[in-house]
C-alpha cells in the first residue's frame, strides 16, 4: 500500500499481516488525499483504516496536522493506543488527547508542543478553542469516527462550530456504522466529492457472534445473571441500560464474589481508565457497562455478552453484541427478555431470522426512549492482534 517503514515494521512487530476489506479500499483513498465517508460493520478495522494512512503522511510531511473527533473518552483513548502502537519505530509523531474528566492543565502543556495528531471529544475541544488554546485553521485532515453516534449524542451543534474554526481546504473522512439519511446529509455539508467506501451487511450482527436470549421474570435477572457468571469464566461484558442500575448490579455481583469492574458517565477519568485496563488484563473477567462502552470499546477476548437490559434501539443492539466475535473469533451474546419485552425483543431482531414467541407480548407499540443532549449544549462557556489489520 506504500506506508512508510516504520509503519511496515510496527505492523510486522504486531502480527499484522493482511488488511481487512475495510482497510484496503478506504487507504488508498485517503493515502491519494481524497474525502471518504466509509460504513463497515463494527469490528471491522475502522481505526487502523485512518490511522495508518494519515500517519503515513504525517511521516512524508511533518507539517501536516490531524485532528479526530470521536462521541466517547472511551475511544479517544483506544485511538491514542493504536496510534501509540504503529508510531513504535517513529518518534515524530507526537498525540494529544483532549478529553472531559481530564486535567485542563496537561492539556494544555500537550497543546503548546504542537502535536501532529489531536484526538478529541467535541464539547472538551470547543472548551479549547474559547480558550485560544488550539487554533483549528492549523489542521487539514479531519476524521469524524463513529459520527452517527455523535449525531445520537447531540453534538451536531458542536461539530458545526468545529469546521467552522477549520480551514476551508482540508482533507475529511468520515466514519460509520450506518449510512443514515442524517449521515449523508453531514457528509453532504462538509465532504467534497468523497469516494464511497461501504463494507457488508449495515446494521447487521457479526456472522462470528452466536445471538440467544433468555425469557425470564424481572425480578429473577439477578439470580439467573450470577448462575450465568458461574458457570462461564471467560470475559464476560454486562450492559445495562441506566447508571443507577450498572451501579447496583456491580455491587451484586460483588456479593457473589465474582471480581468485576463498573463502567458508566457517572464515574471519574480515573475510574473508567482503571474498570477498562482491569478488564482487558483480565484481572477482573466481568465489567458491568451502560451504552457508553458499546462504541468504540476494543477489548480483546471477550467471550460474551450479556444484555440484563434490552438496548432501545436495534443500532445499539447491534454495537452491544459487537464486542464479542472480533477478529475472527467467535462470540456469544445473550439477551434477558421479560414477557413485557417480547415486543421490544422482536423489534430489536426485526432484520434477523430468528423467531421469539410472543404469547405474552404486550399490546402497547415499543418506543425507544429519547437521548439526552450533552451536559455542555446549550450552556454558555467560560473562556478560558491478530493475522489481520484489525483495530
Amino acid at each position: 500500500m506504500g506506508l512508510a517503514e516504520p509503519l511496515l515494521r510496527a505492523l510486522d512487530q504486531n502480527n499484522f499481516k493482511t488488511p481487512t476489506p475495510i482497510q484496503t479500499e478506504a487507504i488508498p483513498a485517503i493515502m491519494r488525499g481524497q474525502d471518504v465517508i466509509a460504513s463497515a460493520q463494527t469490528g471491522s478495522g475502522k481505526t487502523m483504516a485512518f490511522c495508518l494512512p494519515l500517519m503515513n503522511r504525517v511521516i512524508e510531511t511533518p507539517s501536516d496536522r490531524i485532528l479526530i473527533l470521536t462521541p466517547t473518552r472511551e475511544l479517544a483513548m483506544q485511538i491514542r493506543e493504536v496510534v501509540k502502537t504503529l508510531s513504535r519505530f517513529y518518534s515524530g509523531i507526537q498525540t494529544c488527547v483532549l478529553i472531559g474528566g481530564s486535567g485542563m492543565s496537561a492539556q494544555l502543556r500537550s497543546l503548546r508542543s504542537r502535536p501532529a495528531i489531536v484526538i478529541a471529544t467535541p464539547g472538551r475541544l470547543l472548551d479549547h478553542c474559547e480558550r485560544r488554546s488550539i487554533q483549528l485553521k492549523d489542521f487539514n485532515h479531519v476524521v469524524l469516527d463513529e459520527s452517527d453516534r455523535m449525531l445520537d449524542m447531540g453534538f451536531e451543534p458542536a461539530m458545526k462550530a468545529v469546521f467552522k474554526e477549520l480551514p476551508s481546504k482540508k482533507q475529511c473522512l468520515l466514519f460509520s456504522a450506518t449510512l443514515s439519511p442524517e449521515i449523508q446529509r453531514l457528509a453532504n455539508n462538509y465532504l467534497r466529492e468523497p469516494v464511497r467506501v461501504q463494507v457488508g451487511q449495515l446494521n447487521q450482527a457479526a456472522p462470528d457472534v452466536e445471538q440467544s436470549h433468555l425469557m425470564l421474570s424481572g425480578s429473577d435477572k439477578n439470580s439467573q445473571l450470577i448462575i450465568d457468571l458461574q458457570s462461564n469464566t471467560g470475559k464476560t461484558l454486562i450492559f445495562t441500560r441506566t447508571k443507577r442500575r450498572a451501579e447496583s448490579l456491580s455491587r451484586n455481583i460483588s456479593k457473589s464474589q465474582i471480581e468485576n469492574g463498573c463502567l458508566h458517565g457517572d464515574r471519574s477519568q480515573s475510574q473508567r481508565n482503571r474498570a477498562l485496563q482491569d478488564f482487558r488484563s483480565g484481572r477482573k473477567m466481568v465489567l458491568v457497562a451502560t451504552d457508553v462502552a458499546s462504541r468504540g470499546l476494543d477489548v480483546e477476548d471477550i467471550e460474551r455478552v450479556i444484555n440484563f437490559d434490552l438496548p432501545n434501539t436495534r443500532e445499539d443492539y447491534i454495537h452491544r453484541i459487537g464486542r464479542t466475535g472480533r477478529a475472527g473469533e467467535r462470540g456469544f451474546a445473550l439477551s434477558y427478555v421479560t414477557p413485557e419485552e417480547a415486543r421490544q425483543w422482536r423489534h430489536l431482531q426485526s432484520d434477523k431470522a430468528e423467531s421469539t414467541d410472543s404469547r405474552n407480548a404486550p399490546k402497547k407499540r415499543f418506543r425507544p426512549k429519547f437521548r439526552f443532549r450533552p451536559k455542555w449544549a446549550g450552556r454558555s462557556r467560560q473562556p478560558g492482534r491478530r493475522s489481520s489489520f484489525q483495530a
